[in-house]
């Protein structure tokens, strides 16, 4: 990722992006992928929450499966 692509990433009211290390991934599965969790089944999730731990604000979501990729 260059600098460029970097700032030019959703920021929370902090000025931390995604990749800052106060901010976490949120995962949202579906209702079938919660059930296969409670098994013990490691899942997929469908969407991805980005959340700033300092200000408590979601900031920005995704659906891109390479970001959700990552994330797993």
């Amino acid at each position: 990722m260059t600098s460029d692509d970097k700032s030019s990433l959703p920021k929370c009211r902090c000025g931390h992006d995604r990749t800052h290390h106060l901010v976490s991934a949120e995962p949202e599965y579906t209702f079938g992928g919660y059930l296969l969790l409670l098994l013990g089944v490691t899942v997929k999730p469908i969407k991805l929450k980005y959340r700033c731990r300092q200000c408590d604000t979601i900031f920005e979501t995704t659906t891109d499966p390479k970001l959700i990729g990552g994330q797993i």
